[in-house]
């Protein structure tokens, strides 16, 4: 029986992870990108279907169908403006602009919640209704991501400052061993021989 190489076993497992990391990644992209399309493909249908007049008529003052052709109006915009200067903007431009698009996904995300659930009328009347229905998918689908979002950024933030206080008690620790002539503080805490 062959002995257990550990050296042998990372290297065999850290392409295997890259190459399982790779193709994760790009069947989230496909995902994410044929939700994309198939959202706007049955919010389209449903505002065709529904005009705001047929809206109106059943709750006077819901406005859940302007507000998903807001939504899928700001979608077209913001995919094409960052299509467009994704290779262009500096770091802090993608920053600022990446800021600017949460909080108008904020905004929109109050007025969704507005319009499913403070609108009494469109809550018990218009609930089968498929303009209706894309705006509640809408709000799920925005809610997660922001709050992924800003997981995300805490996450990094924490890391941020993991890092750094790991990166000062070095210094430290090597500022301490090069007082002390040289030795490290585990040879200088190693007091078996006494």
């Amino acid at each position: 029986m062959r002995p257990y190489n550990t050296q042998n076993y990372i290297a065999n497992v850290f392409p295997c992870l890259a190459t399982l990391t790779i193709c994760g990644v790009l069947i989230l992209v496909i995902a994410l990108i044929g939700g994309a399309v198939t959202f706007t493909i049955y919010s389209v249908m449903a505002l065709v279907n529904n005009s705001n007049n047929s809206i109106q008529d059943v709750c006077s003052g819901s406005n859940i169908w302007s507000f998903l052709l807001v939504v899928l109006i700001s979608g077209f915009l913001q995919t094409s403006q960052s299509a467009s200067s994704a290779s262009s903007e500096s770091e802090g431009a993608k920053v600022i602009s990446a800021l600017c698009f949460l909080v108008v996904q904020i905004g929109l995300m109050v007025w969704a919640g507005l319009e499913l659930w403070a609108n009494r009328c469109a809550a018990s009347s218009l609930s089968d209704n498929p303009v209706y229905r894309m705006v509640r998918i809408w709000f799920i689908v925005s809610a997660s991501a922001v709050s992924a979002a800003f997981l995300g950024i805490i996450g990094i933030g924490a890391l941020m400052c993991i890092r750094e206080s790991r990166a000062k008690a070095k210094k430290r620790s090597d500022w301490v061993a090069s007082s002390l002539g040289g030795e490290s503080l585990d040879d200088i805490g190693n007091i078996d021989g006494i």
